[in-house]
């Protein structure tokens, strides 16, 4: 983690650097750059199922290379999982310490986002005081729910459960070959 985290920095300024360059009504350029960065990930991901743990580059200099590009990943698209989750897989990590990592990482990292944010205008205290104020209100209402759906079993509870499981899947699964080639399709429309 501490390998890792200098470099995720520069990642952050790195990330920062680039969206300086992009106009905030031009939704075009950012379309593609994230583009590039869902098809860049799914390819990542699509290799990180291949490869023998063993082959992943773990050294000092792909500690770099990683960091970089998971702290650019998620200053401009908050998407550095499957960039995170290779470099652990690299660090040949135990299952109960690498879920830890990763979570403890991303906590900071989205902390050290936040004054970035507001240096670039991002967050505002305005935004601040509207999120606080939603909070209770969101936290109370999600919490609600998914008691009342974990505790029934019935068929409106079991539909209630669908959308959030699908997004579990959808986030902790491996995209498939039909995934990256959505994402290409995407890609190539936007450009």
């Amino acid at each position: 983690l501490l390998r890792l985290l200098p470099w995720a920095l520069a990642g952050l300024l790195v990330g920062s650097a680039i969206l300086r360059f992009i106009p905030l009504d031009d939704t075009r350029t950012m379309n593609i750059i994230i583009g590039v960065i869902v098809i860049g990930l799914a390819i990542f991901s699509f290799i990180k199922k291949r490869l023998d743990p063993e082959s992943i580059p773990s050294g000092t200099k792909a500690a770099a290379c990683y960091g970089i590009l998971l702290g650019t990943t998620t200053q401009l698209a908050n998407a550095a999982g499957p960039v995170s989750a290779l470099y652990l897989l690299a660090m040949k990590l135990p299952k109960e310490k690498y879920m830890g990592t990763g979570a403890w990482f991303f906590l900071i990292v989205n902390w050290i986002k936040v004054p970035i944010f507001a240096i670039e205008g991002r967050v505002t205290w305005e935004s601040v005081k509207l999120d606080l104020l939603m909070l209770p209100i969101i936290v109370g209402i999600t919490y609600e729910f998914n008691r009342y759906v974990g505790r029934h079993s019935n068929f409106l509870c079991r539909f209630l459960r669908r959308p959030g499981m699908w997004m579990q899947n959808f986030t902790t699964f491996e995209p498939d070959d039909s995934m990256i080639e959505v994402a290409i399709l995407a890609l190539k429309e936007v450009l």
